[in-house]
């Protein structure tokens, strides 16, 4: 008797056995789906110009009779154009729509170059009423067009003074259709800075190129 209880035992021990290790088929996992990369958000790029112009450039300045090496750093402007100036002389800024280009680091009265961007105008119009605006130049010559720099850029351009006295003040404005207006460069200095700053912000003006040329 206790012998076959013992199987009895034996036999529902092997089955229970078998029952948890039955076939019983466990569910598969669905793979998660394979997303896409996330794309990079496009760059926003500042305007740039057609040609790419060096950020530093030597540049031969004739000042007062003397031939001097400078190396000059290229200015980028919001009104979208590029010019080379002379950073250890000269500061350029931007204020009030108009970039200004003043001596550095000394008190200087009345040496400027001024850039600014007439919309809706042209130089052929703006030209004979432009020094309506300066009456105390007296002086006034209207040299027609001239070619600004190597670049074949070309401008109207228009030289005046106040006076001829070491102290009278001289303006050089240039002209330069460019879209659908006109670019204004006015250089001012008195008549006796005329070989020394008068040169040096003249020949930086040579270097002046809109985005668009």
């Amino acid at each position: 008797m206790k012998r076959s209880y013992a199987v009895i035992l034996t036999a529902i021990l092997l089955a229970g056995i078998a029952a948890g290790c039955g076939g019983t088929t466990q569910p598969t996992a669905t793979p998660s789906p394979t997303l896409p990369p996330t794309a990079s958000p496009t760059e926003t790029v500042s305007p740039t110009m057609r040609t790419e112009r060096p950020e530093t450039t030597e540049q031969v300045f004739r000042v007062e009779g003397l031939d001097e090496t400078v190396e000059t750093e290229l200015y980028v402007s919001p009104l979208l154009y590029s010019m080379y100036v002379d950073t250890s002389r000269y500061q350029a800024e931007y204020s009030d729509g108009a970039d200004r280009i003043t001596p550095s680091g000394q008190s200087v009265a009345n040496v400027s170059m001024e850039v600014r961007y007439l919309a809706g105008a042209d130089a052929q119009t703006l030209e004979p009423k432009y020094m309506n605006d300066y009456p105390e130049y007296t002086d006034i010559s209207y040299l027609g067009e001239i070619e600004i720099g190597d670049s074949g850029l070309m401008a109207t351009a228009i030289s005046a003074s106040t006076g001829d006295k070491a102290d009278s003040l001289v303006m050089q404005a240039y002209l330069i259709n460019d879209g659908d207006g006109v670019f204004v460069l006015k250089i001012t200095c008195p008549a006796e800075a005329q070989e020394g700053h008068g040169s040096r912000l003249g020949q930086m003006l040579e270097t002046f190129l809109p985005f668009s040329h």
